[in-house]
């Protein structure tokens, strides 16, 4: 019983990952906007509803990384520390621990980024994506100043302030092809904005 398990498991990691490459494929080549879902089942020899029950919808293959990465983030969020005590430095030192992780997978967001450059609509949803990450930093900041509206609105003010560097940042990386080092960027990045903020 656990082997026929094991062979399901393996027959739908395997779909999917068919899935994913062939619509990459078409991405690649025809832009986001100019592929369709009959066109990914056509070139998978898949049915529609084999495709919808991996992917609820097209631009879900694209961002289908987004939750498992917000989830490390916050994770190294929740980790950090800090030598001399200040909150600032801890988000700095999470946000460089995240740099290293993402240089580490930097084909796979170039990939991304490609796809998503290619579609106004995919530009705007990647915006609205990202304000889990800024959500994350507002989270984390509030947690460690203590609550209050005070407090909730400098938390708020600095995570705007930091995901809107951090914005800049990968953007600059892209644009470089992802050669240049992350970290380096955002490390000089946090501490031209960090001169601002003392606590």
């Amino acid at each position: 019983m656990k082997r026929e398990g094991s062979l399901r498991e393996r027959k739908k990691a395997d779909t999917r990952r068919v899935l994913i490459e062939s619509a990459q494929s078409l991405f690649f080549t025809r832009g986001f906007d100019g592929v369709s879902v009959e066109d990914i089942v056509e070139k998978t020899n898949v049915s529609r509803s084999t495709f919808f029950r991996y992917f609820k919808t097209k631009e879900a293959i694209v961002f289908r990384n987004h939750k498992p990465r917000v989830a490390i983030f916050k994770e190294m969020l929740s980790k950090a520390k800090s030598n001399d005590g200040k909150i600032t430095t801890a988000i700095k030192n999470a946000l460089v621990s995240f740099s290293g992780y993402y240089d580490s997978i930097k084909k796979e967001l170039l990939d991304e980024y490609r796809v998503v450059m290619s579609s106004p609509y995919l530009i705007a949803k990647d915006i609205e994506k990202d304000r889990d990450f800024e959500d994350a930093i507002f989270e984390e900041i509030y947690k460690r100043l203590g609550e209050g509206q005070k407090n909730r609105y400098r938390a708020r003010i600095l995570a705007a302030a930091i995901f809107g560097c951090a914005r800049i940042v990968m953007e600059n990386w892209f644009e470089g092809g992802c050669k240049n080092s992350l970290e380096k960027l955002g490390r000089e990045s946090l501490e031209i904005l960090f001169l601002g903020f003392d606590f």
